[in-house]
This record gives C-alpha cells, structure tokens and sequence, in this order.
C-alpha cells in the first residue's frame, strides 16, 4: 500500500510497517492541520495477482508528482515473521473455552494447565507438526496432496510436484497446458506467480511482492529497522511502535503467562518455520527475492538518514 507524505510517497507491504502507518495516518487526521500528512492513498493496495490473474503496477496505482520509496525487509526474516504470525493469531489465539466451563471454580484451568500448555507449546517439534497441518488446510492447492479443481485438476498441488524433486519448477509449469492463461496475461510465466496466487489473502504476508515492484520506478529503499529515521525525517507525527511478534501475547493467556514466557513460545515458533518439511519449497519462494534484495546493494538505492534529509535531500547513499 502506498502512504502519501509531504515530499514523498512510501511503499510497503505486508511485515513491513503497514499497520504502524496506518496508526500513524489515523494520528494525523487528529491534529488540525490540512492537508493532514501523512495519509494512505485509496486504492494504492498493490495485489501480486488480482482475481484475474493479473498483475498490477505502481503506474495503476500511484500518481508520479513524488518520488517513491519502498520499506523492505530481509526475505527470510519476513517469511518467518508473517508464518509465525499466522500461528500466533489463528491458531493460539482462536482457542475457544467456554464460559460455562471457565467459570466454574471446580473446573477453571489451573495454573497446571498453564504450565503444562506452556511446555507443550515452548516445544519446536509440536510446532512443525501444527504448521505442518496449517499449511496443509489453508492453503491446499499448494501443498496439500492429491488432485486439485479449476484451472490446474490434472497437475496435483505444487507441493506434490516439488516434493517429486523437480529441480527447475519454471521449466515443469511452463509446459503445463493449464498455464496458458497465465502465458496469455503474463508472458514471461515464472512458478512463483502460482503460489502467489493460491496463497489467496495471504500473499499479503507470505507473497513475494518485491519482484513486482518496477525498480525504474523507485526512488530509493529503507530498511523496515529504518523506518522510525525515515519518518522522523518526512514529518513530525511520531510512528507508532512497529507490531513484532515477539510482542505478541496469547490474548487469553495475558495475564498468566510473563513476557518471557510468551517470547519463549514465540521463539519455539520460529525455530520450527525452518524445520518443516515445506521449508525448502519456501526457501524456493523467495529465491528471486534475495535477487532482488541484492539488486538494492548493485544499484545503491539503500536510503541512510542524514542531515539533509529533513530539507528535501534524497538520503540515499
């Protein structure tokens, strides 16, 4: 999504800010002031696939009167983030116990069910069998086993594929006759399109979006660690803290469970991301973004706070 500042527009996406931002245009719309900046700019919300299958582009989306600087993010470093995330608010944190059971005192969940839950799930192991199952349930065109319905019925689930050692997936969909829609509205058809798409709402997160962003079009890149430095030089709104999951609480769970106990399980989580079998298709995934990671570097677009910056120098070094 794009936010609109004084002198600059600021792309990001998913674990890479968007929330903080979006707080921190509700705080400007607070102060009297007008324009009130900075403020997300309608239907900027940048889709890798839209429900046609179609790419969008930063020219569909934003008006070039301002340069442009993307938030990015180490791929890996966001992968496991996003993954632990979806564990964190789907999983731990949709647990229902009802009232009538909770409420009794014979039957309240003791401070040995804590305890207990809280070894459990300090577990990495349990954790690469619960994100083994999610990713089975909620995504299962891509790594469920087994036949799929629509467009791709006779290909079977891209994890089966993978799983059957096939080394250049690009070459294995490009002969498939189901992709000659994709041929038709991408041309150059690359796998990872699938698996954006299938990922559906989620690619939000989980999406390699970065490798549909046009570099001719960006001005110049920061670091989701330099985000506060970039803001604090476009505006006098203060960003609000950044959402980390090792901020994250079990909701029901909050006020028994210490800081620490909670980043333990947070960190069981994450250690288990790199540990489940669907990991190296992942690490796959995000192969062409480490690309493109490393093209900030060749083309030295990384943006650095400096004592220009607040008077309308780039900050780019």
């Amino acid at each position: 999504m794009l936010f609109e500042f004084p002198e600059r527009y600021l792309l990001t996406y998913g674990k890479t800010g968007s929330t903080s931002l979006r707080r921190m245009c509700n705080t400007a719309l607070e102060q009297d002031i007008n324009p009130a900046y900075p403020r997300q700019v309608q239907n900027s919300d940048i889709s890798i696939l839209d429900t046609k299958g179609m790419q969008r582009n930063l020219q569909q989306t934003a008006v070039k009167d301002k340069p442009i600087t993307m938030v990015v993010r180490n791929p890996e470093q966001r992968l496991i983030s996003a993954l632990t995330m979806i564990v964190l608010e789907d999983y731990c944190n949709k647990m229902l116990f009802p009232e009538n059971y909770t409420g009794q005192p014979k039957r309240r969940l003791t401070k040995q069910f804590y305890s207990d839950l809280l070894g459990i799930w300090s577990d990495p192991e349990y954790w690469q069998i619960v994100l083994d199952k999610i990713l089975c349930e909620r995504f299962p065109y891509v790594f469920k086993l087994g036949k799929v319905s629509g467009l791709y019925q006779d290909m079977g689930s891209l994890w089966g594929i993978f799983q059957s050692g096939e080394i250049d997936l690009n070459t294995k969909f490009r002969d498939l006759p189901q992709n000659s829609l994709y041929k038709q509205t991408h041309g150059d058809y690359n796998w990872y399109n699938l698996v954006n798409y299938y990922l559906d709402n989620d690619a939000y997160h989980l999406g390699n979006w970065q490798c549909y962003v046009p570099l001719d079009q960006i001005t110049d890149v920061i670091r989701l660690e330099n985000l506060n430095d970039w803001c604090a030089a476009q505006t006098d709104i203060q960003l609000p803290n950044t959402n980390t999951n090792s901020g994250r609480h079990i909701i029901w769970a909050e006020n028994t469970y210490t800081t620490q106990e909670h980043r333990q399980i947070v960190d069981a989580i994450k250690t288990a991301c790199k540990q489940i079998p669907q990991w190296p298709m992942f690490q796959q995934l995000i192969s062409p973004e480490n690309i493109r990671f490393a093209e900030y570097d060749d083309k030295q677009l990384w943006w650095k706070y400096n004592d220009s910056t607040r008077d309308g120098g780039q900050g780019r070094t």
